[in-house]
C-alpha cells in the first residue's frame, strides 16, 4: 500500500482467525483503521545501526535515517534507547534451510497440479540449482533448523519484554538499479553467494518472518540521489495496532504521499 491508512483498511478486511488452524492471532482490541486515528502511548523504542549479529549496514546513509527517525520520534515523546536483540548470525542457515524445503514442496505441487516437469525450461536457472540442492535436505536436518528458529523466536521475545518497538533501516544498502537482481544474468553463480546476496539486500526483513511479530516499512527518508530509504518497525507478537499507531503518527508527522524520486514514472505523459 502507499500509505497506513490503506494498510490499515487491508488488515481490517481479512482480520480473524483462519477456520481450522490450530492458532490464531489476538483480536485487535478496537479495528485498525479506528486505531491510527489517534497517536500511540509513549513507547520504549530500540533502534539499530547495524545488524543484531555485528555486520555494518553497507549505505552511511541508511544508517544516517535510522539516526533522522529516533530525532523525530523522541521529539514526539517517545523514548529511543540503541540496543541489539541477540541474535547469532548462523540463524540465517536455519532459516535458508527451512525455506528451501518449503519452496520445494510447492514447486513439485505446482508440478503435479500443472502436468509441468521440473526442469531449466520451467524454472529459472538459480531456482532450478536450489531446487536441486534442497532435494537433499533430510527429516532430521528439517527439524533441527525449526527448533533453532524457534530459539531465536524466544530470544528475541525475550528481548522485546523491554521494548514496545525496534527500529531499523529496512535495508542496510539503497534501493538496487533495475535489472541487478536478475538470476538469468548470472547462470555461474552458486546457490550460496545467491543467498549470501539476498541476506545482505533484505536487511532485517527475514527477522519478523521468523519470529511472527507485526512488522511495516514505511519510506520516511530520501537518499541524496532521491530514492527512498525505509524504516522498519518490529513490534510485539500480538500488539499489531501499537505498530500501526506509531507508523500513522510518523506519516503524520513526516508525509511521504507527495515525494517522489527525480525520475518517477508518474510523470511520463
Amino acid at each position: 500500500s502507499r500509505s497506513v491508512r490503506d494498510t490499515a483498511a487491508m488488515l481490517d478486511a481479512v482480520e480473524g482467525p483462519d477456520s481450522g488452524c490450530y492458532g490464531a492471532a489476538l483480536h485487535p482490541p478496537i479495528p485498525y483503521t479506528q486505531a491510527i486515528q489517534k497517536d500511540p502511548p509513549k513507547l520504549r523504542i530500540a533502534y539499530m545501526l547495524r545488524t543484531p549479529y555485528g555486520e555494518p549496514y553497507e549505505n552511511e546513509e541508511c544508517v544516517q535515517a535510522v539516526r533522522t527517525t529516533v530525532t523525530l520520534l523522541e521529539s514526539l515523546g517517545h523514548t529511543c534507547v540503541e540496543d541489539y536483540p541477540p541474535l547469532d548470525i548462523h540463524y540465517h542457515e536455519s532459516r535458508i534451510l527451512v525455506q528451501s524445503a518449503g519452496t520445494n514442496a510447492w514447486i513439485e505441487r505446482i508440478a503435479r497440479q500443472s502436468g509441468l516437469p521440473i526442469c531449466e525450461d520451467t524454472l529459472e536457472p538459480l531456482v532450478y540449482k536450489a531446487y536441486l540442492e534442497a532435494k537433499s535436505i533430510t527429516a532430521s536436518q528439517y527439524l533441527a533448523a525449526k527448533s533453532e528458529l524457534t530459539k531465536a523466536m524466544r530470544d528475541l521475545g525475550r528481548f522485546m519484554e523491554n521494548y514496545d518497538i525496534l527500529l531499523s533501516p529496512t535495508m542496510g544498502i539503497l534501493p538496487l538499479e533495475a535489472g541487478v537482481y536478475n538470476p538469468f544474468s548470472r547462470p555461474n553463480m552458486s546457490v550460496q553467494d545467491w543467498v549470501l546476496e539476498r541476506r545482505r539486500w533484505s536487511g532485517n526483513t527475514a527477522l519478523s518472518n521468523v519470529t511472527g511479530q507485526p512488522s511495516i516499512t514505511v519510506p520516511l527518508e530520501q537518499s541524496r540521489s532521491g530514492m527512498p530509504i525505509g524504516i522498519a518497525l518490529d513490534g510485539r507478537v500480538g500488539e499489531d495496532h501499537l505498530v500501526l499507531q506509531l507508523a500513522a503518527q510518523l506519516e503524520r508527522a513526516k508525509p511521504w504521499a507527495d515525494r517522489h524520486p527525480k525520475l518517477y514514472a508518474g510523470n511520463q505523459q
